[in-house]
């Protein structure tokens, strides 16, 4: 699988953490069109998978939350994780509300698992 494209100039002069690997694309020769979409089908798939184990996480989470007699909903735990990942998304330089949003969605579905007896197995 090949690495995203990587700034190393701008993330060593932002001071951000090295997050790819792989070599720097050369600056005189742009990479072509299917080149860049096979990156992105490679993130996708990434992606997809990251969500899935998330998604295995929270139902271990709903699991835990009955044997204790938790509530599924956790506002306040809720409120950090978009707290958290703003934070992220700033210091990557993406847009605050996209990022917000779709972790909405990513909440939402835990959620929706941690709700699912035996949704964990």
């Amino acid at each position: 699988m090949s690495a995203p494209l990587r700034h190393d100039d701008d993330a060593r002069d932002a001071g951000a953490l090295e997050w790819c690997a792989g070599p720097v694309a050369p600056r005189d020769a742009p990479p072509t069109l299917e080149a860049l979409r096979a990156r992105i089908e490679a993130i996708d798939a990434q992606l997809v998978a990251l969500v899935a184990e998330r998604q295995r996480i929270a139902a271990l989470v709903g699991e835990v939350k009955r044997a204790s007699e938790q509530p599924v909903l956790d506002l306040a735990r809720e409120a950090a994780v978009l707290r958290r990942v703003t934070e992220c998304a700033r210091a990557e330089q993406l847009d605050e509300e996209d990022a917000r949003e779709l972790w909405r969605k990513l909440l939402a579905m835990a959620r929706r698992v941690q709700a699912e007896p035996g949704a964990s197995r």
